[in-house]
């Protein structure tokens, strides 16, 4: 029995309709993404601030004693040996010799003469010298725009070394060129026209070399110009930008630590720990971020990819080689693939958004091996695509996330959680840590608004 087939209109119509879903699911795509951007500036201006805040208290000043304390704090011992503070001063008079000299220079010192805008000489000298030049960069223009000019020239028309034949057909060709390019300069003779040409030809050439010479003049100075307000610029914020240069590399090298060693290098300085836990935290929730929304993206709109050049092909199969398809094929074809696309989207958006929302950066006095992506998501999700994560398993062969940690750190007790609640004793703390999850979102059920594209709505 011969199975039952579509016609091509009735397949064109499914491909149709796929199509428009595909381009609603490309639309929401493009919706996520431009919602991840928005948001992930908003998680980096957080991790800088915190940064920030983190490096002014690791070193208040750039002096020895802060460089020493700092250097003890966060285990870069090599720090004090450097002489930042030398370093700085080295800089400064190097700047100070440097500006003196531009200062000096003939091109930064005679500037308003040589390039000012209107009365400057050397401004003054290129106007002239483009027009004078123009007339002559005409007649070039005049003899090279004709077709036979250069096979005039080329063959010595008109002299001794012009060996064309009369008979041939290319003589009066040239004969006749010869008379239009006369006719157009005003001249008598091609012999007036080819030595105007040679004379036009030289002193172009002449005023392109003095045209360059002043224009390498105008860009010397200008680069003076340019090398004398940045250096300027650096000398007035010197002592400031020396020491916020010496807190970023500071913050990088604590934020790229084991934050589990880190955190214990910290364990008597209880302002900074809390410090460095939350510019930690942002900076892996920045990358988790970014992992997430990367994965997700790439292999969705793989998915779309690999569709849309199904329908292509079916589509052109149908509507120009008339070709149909069997019913069952079509009734394959024809499923709606909107309720797979919102449960990829939802879960996506779940994971995303458990990440998003969390600030329990207390949390991670609780830890000896502290991984962020399991106190934020709580160890339900796989981050093993995560390059961070699978670093840390490596690293940490026996590690095991405990969601609820029955002990932290003895000068975290003695101080009090930084939740507000005074809490002091381990059980309390490990049933807060569970609580605080639960109410930032992290336990919700899957009734949750997590759809990243209705978000970004």
């Amino acid at each position: 029995m011969t199975q039952p087939f579509a016609n091509p209109q009735q397949v064109l119509k499914v491909v149709q309709s796929q199509r428009a879903a595909l381009d609603e699911q490309y639309g929401r795509l493009s919706q996520v993404e431009q919602y991840h951007q928005t948001e992930r500036r908003k998680v980096e201006e957080q991790r800088d601030q915190a940064a920030n805040d983190l490096g002014r208290a690791v070193l208040p000043a750039l002096d020895a004693p802060s460089i020493a304390r700092a250097a003890q704090i966060t285990g870069l011992v090599g720090l004090p040996g450097e002489d930042l503070p030398g370093q700085r001063e080295a800089r400064r008079a190097f700047l100070v010799g440097r500006l003196r000299a531009i200062s000096a220079d003939p091109h930064y010192r005679d500037r308003e003469l040589l390039r000012h805008p209107r009365t400057g000489s050397h401004v003054v000298a290129i106007k002239e010298a483009e027009e004078q030049k123009a007339p002559f960069v005409q007649v070039l223009f005049e003899c090279e725009s004709h077709e036979r000019f250069a096979r005039l020239i080329e063959t010595g028309y008109g002299t001794a070394e012009q060996k064309t034949a009369w008979w041939r057909f290319s003589y009066w060709s040239d004969r006749s060129a010869a008379a239009e390019l006369v006719a157009k300069l005003g001249k008598t003779s091609f012999a007036e026209v080819r030595e105007e040409y040679r004379v036009a030809k030289e002193t172009v050439a002449s005023y392109d070399a003095e045209l360059a010479r002043l224009r390498r003049e105008v860009a010397a100075g200008e680069a003076l110009d340019k090398e004398y307000a940045a250096l300027y610029e650096e000398h007035q914020h010197l002592d400031e930008w020396a020491l916020q240069h010496a807190r970023v590399r500071l913050v990088k090298h604590m934020i790229t630590a084991d934050a589990s060693l880190m955190g214990q290098r910290l364990g008597s300085h209880k302002d900074l720990r809390l410090l460095f836990l939350t510019t930690s935290g942002l900076a892996a929730k920045l990358t988790y971020l970014d992992s997430i929304h990367g994965k997700h993206a790439n292999e969705m709109r793989d998915d779309l990819n690999q569709q849309k050049t199904k329908l292509d092909t079916i589509y052109e199969r149908a509507a120009y080689k008339g070709r149909g398809m069997p019913y069952d094929k079509l009734q394959a074809l024809a499923v709606d693939r909107r309720p797979k696309y919102d449960k990829r989207f939802q879960r996506w958006g779940k994971t995303y958004q458990t990440v998003y929302v969390y600030d329990r950066w207390n949390r991670g006095y609780y830890y000896s091996d502290l991984l962020w992506w399991d106190l934020m998501t709580r160890g339900r999700y796989d981050g093993s695509y995560i390059h961070e994560v699978h670093s840390f398993h490596q690293s940490h062969p026996d590690y095991v996330y405990d969601p609820m940690p029955q002990h932290h750190a003895p000068t975290d007790a003695a101080h009090g959680d930084d939740d507000g609640q005074g809490r002091d004793d381990s059980d309390a703390a490990a049933a807060s840590a569970d609580a605080d999850d639960t109410r930032d979102g992290s336990d919700a059920g899957d009734n949750d608004r997590s759809d990243l594209s209705t978000d970004a709505s």
